[in-house]
């Protein structure tokens, strides 16, 4: 929502515009919070003995889910990430390196623009690394942050390819590998009772 707000083409340029934009989208998702959240504002003693009841077992562990805080946490975080992309491991890898180019397409291609959309990830990312608990539920709030992130990086190669028939051939891949990994999703989803 912040990226959007700061880089809506239809609407006044300039700093404060954007500011005042990002502003109202900040405002907006406190709101909502707030809203689809009320124990915070209700009971809001029970809600920071809560927070600090489950901050408390991140830092020390928890049974299985135990791991070392720091780079081996992240590394973990980042092979599944990677993993979660898709069900085939090699699909996975693929979509992993074409999010790793729309990383670097983001970054050079939207400077300004690129750590309103990475900082979430950011520092989620680097808050659950320096926990004792993985728990991949957890993750699973930067897999919309990583799709798009494909999809910027798929973007960009498909715009590098000059020859016609091949971009063609590249875009039914994808399409084949989106088919592939939504029949997948499905079947999943429907698996939870």
């Amino acid at each position: 929502v912040l990226w959007m707000a700061a880089r809506a083409p239809s609407l006044p340029t300039g700093w404060q515009p954007r500011a005042g934009r990002m502003l109202a989208a900040i405002l907006l998702f406190s709101i909502t919070f707030l809203v689809l959240s009320p124990h915070v504002w209700l009971d809001a003693q029970q809600a920071m003995a809560d927070l600090k009841g489950m901050m408390d077992q991140y830092a020390t562990g928890h049974l299985g889910h135990t791991i070392e805080p720091g780079l081996p946490h992240l590394s973990a975080m980042t092979v599944y990430m990677a993993s979660a992309l898709s069900p085939n491991p090699w699909l996975g890898w693929l979509l992993a390196a074409l999010a790793g180019l729309g990383l670097v397409t983001l970054v050079v291609e939207r400077e300004e623009e690129s750590w309103i959309f990475l900082i979430v990830p950011i520092l989620y990312m680097g808050y659950f690394a320096t926990q004792r608990v993985m728990l991949v539920r957890n993750l699973l709030v930067l897999i919309p942050f990583a799709a798009a992130l494909v999809a910027i990086g798929a973007g960009f190669l498909g715009r590098a390819i000059p020859n016609r028939s091949i971009r063609v051939a590249y875009a039914g891949a994808l399409v084949v590998i989106c088919g592939f990994n939504a029949v997948w999703m499905t079947r999943s989803a429907l698996t939870i009772s």
